[in-house]
């Protein structure tokens, strides 16, 4: 969550903050604000699973670059010029765009991996884990 030009900028990670606790959005709003408490340190589980994210980012972005994909790797900054960058590399046809921006309305922020292969692949698989789900669920 960030303020955009005295706008309230909502991302991916926010969303997933409320469903698990709508009051940690309160309290995130009023933080915003310069009243709320000062947040607490992560705990070792967390920073663990932010490492093994992070370790597992990486892992894919080697294993696309080794696949021979044409990458194009946009550095974190200004989340505006970033989703500038994003629309003009998806404009020229990127294969994969690592850490787009994207903005609409209040929302907004980075993702990993953009590119219509990749979407297509992941769709694949998604169906495919979730055949196996369903079948494993059905045969007990």
């Amino acid at each position: 969550m960030r303020n955009l030009g005295g706008n309230i900028l909502f991302s991916a990670t926010d969303l997933m903050r409320f469903m698990g606790c709508a009051h940690a959005t309160t309290l995130d709003l009023m933080r915003m604000r310069g009243e709320g408490p000062e947040p607490g340190e992560d705990s070792e589980d967390a920073a663990l699973l932010q490492k093994q994210g992070d370790a597992h980012e990486a892992a894919h972005l080697e294993k696309l670059k080794s696949a021979g994909k044409a990458v194009l790797e946009i550095p974190r900054g200004d989340l505006v010029a970033d989703a500038q960058a994003t629309l003009a590399a998806l404009a020229q046809g990127a294969e994969v765009v690592f850490q787009g921006a994207f903005l609409s309305g209040n929302w907004g922020g980075w993702s990993d991996f953009l590119g219509s292969r990749l979407i297509e692949f992941q769709s694949q698989n998604m169906t495919v884990a979730a055949r196996a789900i369903a079948e494993k669920k059905v045969s007990g």
